[in-house]
């Protein structure tokens, strides 16, 4: 670190440095804090990917495409579903049905089929978009 270069404001003033985790595609994987700064990039795994502050993994970002490594909120998704057709989908994406493994998607329209009476829960993840979550009975 450069003697000219200030502590970060929340370490200055509490010894403790707050920082976001995230991978090399910009999604915030996890918040934590330390009582050491500048931290080492181990304690930044699994990528060595940091941005100071404590921000909601959830509803942030950041745009790997800008050198600054510029946080952003996440777009709302553009999904959209009628009936049991999920349309509208951006490419790449993954399905979830019921906590189940993701499934890729690989067209922008996608027909579900259930095989059992029930209910189903569907999350339509299309990162950096919000995930896109819908709930279907049959």
């Amino acid at each position: 670190m450069n003697d000219d270069q200030p502590l970060p404001r929340d370490y200055a003033e509490t010894g403790i440095f707050s920082y976001t985790v995230y991978d090399r595609e910009g999604r915030l994987l996890a918040r934590k804090t330390t009582n050491v700064y500048p931290i080492d990039d181990v304690m930044a795994e699994p990528y060595g990917l940091w941005v100071e502050g404590l921000w909601e993994t959830a509803n942030y970002y950041v745009d790997v495409t800008m050198p600054t490594r510029a946080l952003k909120l996440r777009p709302p998704s553009q999904v959209l579903v009628t009936g049991t057709t999920i349309y509208n989908i951006p490419l790449p994406a993954y399905l979830r049905i019921n906590d189940s493994e993701l499934i890729t998607i690989t067209d922008s329209t996608v027909e579900l089929n259930f095989p059992l009476p029930g209910t189903y829960h569907v999350k339509v993840l299309t990162f950096p978009q919000v995930d896109a979550e819908f709930t279907f009975f049959k």
